[in-house]
């Protein structure tokens, strides 16, 4: 596997190293050598610092936690547009048009009232509890039609939403309070963390 191609190929291999810690499994031969190649070109002064030798950052790229927190948020995005209209008929454009004018209208509430709130409440449509989700990664909402449709519906994202590395990592960065946790389960020798939230 060459430094190139590790770039392509070190965020699935990095959730497989994370989960197999973390549950005691074994670890893949491909997570394996992945490993080995990056903590070698590490060690020899190939890259500058572990994360670009095991191809996790280079010159250029997103870390991988932005990219994570870019791809949750597009995902809650997508929901809330798939929810925004419920006659199938509503063209996207019409969805980008809808969500944006409320995404302009309960942004700056939301930044105010619920700035803390863990879940948006229970009985908001789904649509609104996915914009709230979206709102809560922090990122930004794209607040224009146009902005809608060209981070969520036209961009071809590297990795797709439902991507099994993606939602494996994706709870792992949300506080730090999920590392004291994965910490305490490890101690207790648990197999099977329970779902960080």
């Amino acid at each position: 596997m060459s430094q190139s191609s590790l770039n392509e190929h070190s965020q699935p291999l990095l959730a497989d190293l994370l989960t197999s810690l973390i549950q005691f499994r074994d670890i893949s031969a491909a997570t394996r050598e992945w490993l080995v190649i990056g903590l070698l070109a590490y060690v020899r002064g190939e890259a500058n610092g572990l994360d670009a030798a095991l191809g996790l950052s280079a010159g250029g790229q997103r870390h991988i936690r932005t990219v994570i927190a870019y791809q949750t948020r597009d995902r809650h995005l997508a929901e809330a547009l798939d929810g925004i209209a419920l006659d199938p008929a509503v063209s996207t454009w019409e969805r980008c048009q809808r969500l944006a004018v409320e995404v302009r209208r309960l942004i700056p509430v939301w930044n105010k009232q619920y700035r803390n709130a863990g879940r948006p409440p229970a009985d908001w449509p789904r649509w609104k509890q996915a914009l709230f989700d979206a709102w809560r990664v922090g990122v930004g909402i794209p607040a224009t039609a146009s902005g809608l449709q060209a981070k969520v519906v036209e961009q071809t994202p590297i990795y797709s939403f439902g991507s099994d590395y993606m939602n494996m990592l994706a709870p792992y960065i949300r506080e730090q309070r999920n590392e004291n946790m994965v910490q305490h389960q490890i101690a207790r020798g648990d197999r099977r963390p329970e779902r960080l939230r």
